[in-house]
């Protein structure tokens, strides 16, 4: 039962949030219409993209529905996976890095009731968003098969369920993070070796000993060899859990339905009651030491070494621009959250480019290597999106409560802004030109195509930093404890949409160029055979200009106005 403390403690909680609500101009009818108005537009697009796929799919005799089942299962082991990370950070900036916690700590206010709270603020901030876009997309599913009634009530109490799994898994491995290997020099190094043992064996054992799955995959043949992968149907997941649940809900069957239900739910109520446990039993010693900052190696006073490591940035000229990229590298080298979750979304793409060999083609000129080569530029730009937004939307806000200090001095408000910008751009641009080439080398992909490949990714990176470095400056969040603090906000969801908004028309621009290429021709001569791509080009060329623009002035317009 929550006594009057707990009930104390919800209410500044809440206020805070009703505070950050009317910051961000959202108390008036006008703007919390169109607010609604545009998350309702997107549900609406993915509703409709994703109910014609179905059908499409649905409609290849034989290995149709398979192929939507392994579709489905995979998807939520994806879903799975990126739940948990973020619920590992979200859990970091609530259960260690919380404004409050200090004088909770030292207070009358008993740690358990104080645990429990945090651990339910990080099951919402960590869910909330996901929860929000798999709903378009579970619903099209079910209005597309033509689902019973009692589909819909499932499903949803079913994706709660899963929510939870999720969060309470990632509060655990944060608990254990903190509680045995954060502050400790010697483990956190063993740690990560394990982690980077483990993986690359892992990459090593599927690339060159499982070579009847993955090996020599024929083109033609994928979709054959995506209804036989049998890699996310591990009926122990809590993602294969729900892909059941969902084809049980359409096809009427209250058996499994109820089962899976009840396999969701008491796994659910399972891991909730663990973390709690486990909270009783760690937190305080977690909690002292997650305030640690203790490095690697003990530092040594005027150490030339690091001097000229230091002064090989701050010598760049103008001197403002280095001092202010070595502080951007070092509070990235600082924090595990950061550069953790960065070397585990490029070692997944290395994973992905270390099987892309594998792909062989019967036809040298067969369309299937352009497919390949389009499927490759998604898949570099919708990570280009998520290193977006989990490191450049954030950006500004991070800078804390005494921006307005180091935005009067001499360096200038605009300077920080676009060195910060052309920094995280410069990132982008060689993650994506870089992985893109490597990938059109593998794949023998035609000059012409890969040169509009890598323009496209240059783009991109623009595009994407321009999204979230304007839209970070004008829902800014001074007050943030940390970056899981400001990406679980409202401003994140509306950067997301018109991310995605974004991306989405870029690559239905890319299809009228990659899907139909012919092969051999240079640029001029596609221009030349197909004449309406000038009209594409020329429009294609205005809304990226637009894009690269129009949030920067909205967002320095924003951050002036609440900075000075």
């Amino acid at each position: 039962m929550l006594t009057s403390q707990d009930w104390s403690l919800l209410r500044i909680k809440y206020l805070r949030v009703a505070r950050r609500w009317r910051r961000l101009n959202l108390d008036s009818l006008i703007q919390s219409t169109c607010f609604f108005l545009l998350l309702g537009c997107f549900w609406y697009i993915c509703f409709s993209v994703v109910s014609y796929r179905l059908g499409l799919l649905y409609s290849i005799s034989v290995t149709g529905p398979l192929i939507v089942k392994r579709i489905l299962s995979f998807g939520f082991l994806a879903a799975f996976i990126f739940l948990t990370g973020g619920h590992i950070l979200t859990a970091y900036a609530s259960l260690f890095r919380g404004h409050e916690l200090p004088n909770l700590f030292v207070s009358p206010y008993p740690l358990d009731r104080i645990y429990r709270i945090q651990c339910f603020e990080t099951l919402i901030l960590g869910g909330w968003v996901l929860g929000l876009f798999c709903m378009p997309f579970l619903l099209a599913y079910g209005w597309e098969l033509e689902a019973y009634w009692f589909f819909y009530p499932t499903v949803l109490l079913g994706l709660a369920g899963f929510l939870i799994i999720s969060g309470t898994l990632g509060i655990m491995i944060m608990l254990a993070l903190a509680r045995w290997i954060i502050g400790r020099p010697v483990r956190s190094v063993l740690s990560g070796f394990l982690f980077i043992t483990s993986f690359i064996a892992l990459v090593i054992y599927t690339a060159f000993t499982n070579q009847d799955l993955l090996g020599k995959v024929e083109a033609v043949k994928i979709g054959e060899s995506l209804a036989n992968l049998r890699l996310s149907s591990v009926p122990y997941l809590p993602s294969h859990w729900m892909a059941e649940l969902m084809n049980a809900g359409r096809n009427g069957d209250w058996g499994r339905m109820f089962l899976y239900l009840a396999l969701i739910w008491s796994t659910a109520l399972f891991f909730l009651q663990l973390s709690m446990e486990f909270g009783n039993r760690w937190y305080a010693d977690a909690w002292l030491w997650a305030q640690e900052r203790i490095g690697f190696f003990p530092p040594k006073r005027d150490n030339a070494r690091y001097r000229r490591k230091r002064l090989i940035l701050i010598k760049l000229r103008p001197r403002y621009a280095g001092s202010i990229i070595f502080k951007e590298f070092h509070l990235f080298a600082r924090d595990f959250s950061q550069w953790g979750q960065l070397v585990l979304i490029l070692a997944l793409v290395l994973f992905y480019v270390a099987h892309t060999k594998n792909f062989v083609f019967d036809d040298p000129a067969s369309n299937a290597r352009n497919n390949l080569a389009f499927f490759n530029v998604m898949l570099l730009g919708f990570i280009q999106a998520t290193l977006s937004l989990r490191y450049t939307f954030p950006s500004i806000s991070m800078e804390g409560r005494s921006f307005w200090v180091v935005a009067s001095s001499g360096i200038g408000f605009y300077r920080i802004y676009f060195i910060k910008y052309y920094l995280h751009a410069g990132v982008l641009l060689c993650i994506g030109l870089g992985m893109g080439y490597l990938l059109n080398h593998i794949l023998d992909v035609d000059p012409t195509l890969n040169l509009i490949s890598l323009f496209f990714l240059f783009l991109f990176s623009f595009g994407f930093t321009s999204w979230c470095m304007g839209l970070g400056a004008a829902f800014h969040k001074f007050e943030a404890t940390s970056i899981a603090d400001v990406t679980s906000d409202t401003g994140t969801l509306v950067t997301m949409i018109f991310t995605l908004f974004y991306f989405a028309i870029s690559i239905a621009f890319l299809a009228r160029f990659a899907l139909d290429h012919i092969p051999g021709a240079s640029f001029a001569g596609q221009l030349a055979l197909r004449p309406e791509m000038i009209v594409y080009s020329t429009i294609f060329l205005i809304i990226q200009t637009l894009v690269i623009l129009l949030p920067n002035i909205y967002g320095l317009k924003q951050l002036e106005k609440a900075t000075f």
